[in-house]
């Protein structure tokens, strides 16, 4: 072998080494950094154990604290800590839940759990107006998703997460949370603006629907819509529409909370401002939404539009969020009709010329 043949195979040797110790030190590392954000996460569910309930709120807001909730609240339970865990479900929008373990605990009548027990009665004064800054009558006020609020009869708990809601007929709603503490101002002023819409059709409920608003095109299926007690509904109905569109930035119905599927919270990744909501009224009684309703539009995300990769994303098929992110097309959002969160979900790319499909549910 001449000596040029060897320095080749020597400088191919020496290579092929630096190649196996940086994939050597590239596992490693990433093993380790996996291994270190379950160790965190795990810790983090630990800390839960000693944590004061107004840092425990706080921490929601942290990189860590903020990750899987679902798996939180069950270790809380799994600890007997009900009252952090009906806190923690308080926070998530399960009314229903987080007041059965609130309540089961305060069956117990133990100096312990007299703190978490007391109830509080709130003075609420409030204004309510549309988004031209006209003052609106006649709006229903609920609390905790869909009690009635009554300012005389509303005992309500401390070192909890509540929702006021505030709706009519033609409007969007409006919601705010507020966390009452024992230290808590019991006067509460809020000034809402509610979002009205021109477009409203008047149909039988067995009808389909197609119907376009400025920005969307909808399809409902016959029978979409049901009693607040999930009782089917007949007649005549009246179907809202409502596109929400960037202008309409400082409604806060766009800041709500919004979590992906495994209710990590994800309080600021909200990006896409264009979105449409339902609502449905048989007289003055609203209606729950029963089926999916599907919808097509143009991905507006323009600020991503040099790396969104329209040619190779798969189309026609429902894409999760994982597989949005892999051909950097923005995630859409949908307003959870029953804890009204906002949820990562599915969508279906139509085509190269940024059509897609949606379903609100």
């Amino acid at each position: 072998m001449d000596k040029q043949k060897l320095k080749l195979v020597y400088v191919i040797s020496i290579l092929l080494i630096i190649f196996i110790l940086i994939s050597w030190f590239y596992f490693n590392f990433w093993k380790n950094i996996n291994n270190s954000i379950n160790e965190i996460s795990s810790k983090s569910n630990i800390y839960l154990d000693k944590l004061p309930i107004n840092k425990l709120a706080g921490s929601l807001y942290s990189e860590s604290g903020a990750i899987n909730l679902n798996n939180k609240v069950n270790y809380l339970l799994s600890k007997s800590y009900l009252w952090k865990a009906s806190f923690l479900l308080s926070f998530l929008w399960d009314y229903k839940k987080s007041l059965n373990y609130r309540n089961s605990l305060c069956e117990q009548n133990t100096q312990e759990n007299k703190e978490f027990c007391t109830k509080l009665n709130i003075k609420l004064n409030s204004n309510i107006f549309d988004t031209k800054w006209n003052k609106i009558d006649w709006v229903k006020i609920k609390i905790d998703w869909n009690n009635d609020f009554n300012e005389n009869n509303n005992n309500l708990y401390n070192n909890f997460v509540h929702r006021i809601k505030f709706s009519k007929k033609w409007y969007l709603d409006s919601y705010e949370k507020i966390i009452l503490w024992n230290w808590s101002d019991l006067k509460i002023e809020l000034n809402p603006k509610l979002l009205k819409t021109n477009y409203i059709i008047n149909i039988d409920s067995d009808k389909e629907i197609s119907y376009k608003t400025k920005k969307f095109d909808y399809k409902i299926e016959s029978n979409s819509f049901v009693n607040q007690d999930w009782t089917p509904i007949s007649g005549k109905i009246d179907v809202y529409f409502f596109d929400i569109w960037a202008s309409d930035w400082d409604l806060n119905v766009l800041n709500l909370d919004a979590f992906d599927e495994n209710w990590t919270l994800l309080w600021n990744s909200m990006t896409s401002l264009w979105m449409p909501l339902v609502k449905a009224y048989s007289w003055e009684n609203e209606l729950k939404l029963s089926k999916e309703i599907t919808w097509t539009w143009i991905i507006q995300n323009l600020e991503r539009a040099p790396w969104i990769d329209l040619k190779n994303v798969p189309k026609n098929i429902w894409l999760n969020k994982i597989e949005l992110d892999k051909y950097n097309i923005p995630p859409f959002w949908n307003l959870d009709q029953t804890n009204w969160v906002w949820k990562t979900s599915s969508m279906k790319i139509l085509d190269e010329k940024w059509n897609y499909e949606f379903k609100l549910y």
